[in-house]
């Protein structure tokens, strides 16, 4: 429904899909005969399904000639926990990551890599953030809308660069 309307509505700038299911907090990987197996279950469908829907968008925006003028961003608003909980599951967190994916976008972690180490949680067992999500909107804002992140976020944030 994306794909068709950005070939049909040139002018629209901005669109949301939201994709939920993601919020569980037990079983999120299958366990056949009581081994883990992180490619089953419904955290990896839920992936699968994010991974196909993203594929297929560009596949269709490349075949109409809009690969070029597409940006996506992921985001949760809620992070997870590192550790699995009593019920095979994650809590939730504070961090999370972020994906933006196009042709625009050089390729890569553009953050410090968080530590997993139990000494680098905090004291609720949460992985610390490394980069301000609203550095990830600044650069949007400023390099791919053409809005002044200034106005909108009300701070000046430094660029990561992921925008070519």
């Amino acid at each position: 429904m994306v794909a068709q309307l950005v070939t049909t509505l040139p002018e629209a700038q901005v669109l949301y899909v939201l994709m939920s299911g993601f919020d569980h907090h037990s079983d999120q990987i299958a366990r056949p005969g009581g081994t883990p197996d992180k490619t089953q279950g419904q955290h990896a469908v839920l992936l699968r399904w994010f991974s196909e829907a993203v594929k297929l968008f560009y596949d269709d925006m490349t075949e109409h000639g809009l690969a070029e003028q597409v940006l996506l961003m992921q985001w949760s608003e809620f992070g997870r926990r590192p550790a699995e909980n009593a019920s095979f599951g994650t809590d939730h967190g504070t961090a999370a990551p972020m994906f933006i994916i196009g042709n625009q976008v050089s390729g890569g972690l553009h953050a410090q890599q968080p530590s997993l180490l139990a000494t680098d949680l905090d004291s609720a067992g949460n992985v610390t953030s490394t980069a301000d999500f609203r550095q990830v909107y600044a650069e949007i804002l400023d390099r791919w809308l053409g809005v002044d992140s200034r106005e909108v976020l009300g701070s000046s944030y430094d660029r990561i660069g992921f925008l070519s």
